[in-house]
């Protein structure tokens, strides 16, 4: 079908154009629909692996984790942290990866790790402080929040963490403060917050 014959033409553009990631990963998406997961995160790890260029792999992991397609996206970071093991982002989001799969504890210790490596990052320091909550440390966890949100005022994730803190605290007029930042903004949380503030 029309598929068919699309996914031909990009493998042929795919094979005069050795690096191009956007049209690697359009490949990969069409083959998922044509022929499953498997044949086509083989055939992505094959280019990339010809293409053996570090921020493609980014690249691609980062866009699987957007697919939510967990398994693979792992594969690809830990590709990264072999070549470089000092590579936050790729483990802030390995660390992400864990959280949604209720593995709290690796996820911390793969958020630490990237700290170290990037001690200012506001997006790490919510990961860490965000872990932190979960496992109910809530001192720990305010400082690190509290550290992202002086950097990145108005991101809504770091605001419904910073809320979600101060309910667990019971400090009820500092956690609507902070879910009222989060109103009407679009996250990833926003149903979450929706239903914090819905309890005011």
């Amino acid at each position: 079908g029309d598929d068919q014959s699309a996914l031909k033409h990009f493998k042929m553009a795919l094979a005069q154009d050795k690096s191009n990631i956007k049209l690697a990963i359009a490949v990969y998406e069409l083959s998922v629909k044509i022929s499953g997961k498997d044949g086509a995160e083989k055939m992505l790890t094959n280019w990339l692996s010809t293409a053996n260029t570090p921020e493609y792999y980014m690249t691609a992991a980062d866009h699987m984790l957007l697919l939510k397609n967990y398994d693979y996206a792992e594969r690809l970071y830990k590709n990264i942290l072999e070549k470089n093991n000092s590579n936050a982002a790729a483990l802030n989001n390995l660390s992400w990866i864990y959280m949604q799969r209720g593995d709290n504890e690796q996820a911390l210790a793969y958020a630490r790790q990237a700290l170290a490596f990037a001690p200012m990052s506001p997006e790490i320091m919510d990961s860490v402080g965000w872990l932190l909550v979960k496992q109910k440390q809530y001192k720990q966890a305010e400082s690190y929040l509290l550290k992202a949100h002086a950097q990145l005022s108005r991101n809504p994730s770091i605001n419904y963490h910073i809320a979600a803190l101060y309910v667990a605290l019971n400090e009820k007029s500092k956690a609507k403060h902070y879910l009222e930042l989060t109103s009407g903004l679009d996250f990833p949380e926003k149903e979450q917050a929706k239903q914090l503030l819905d309890r005011f």
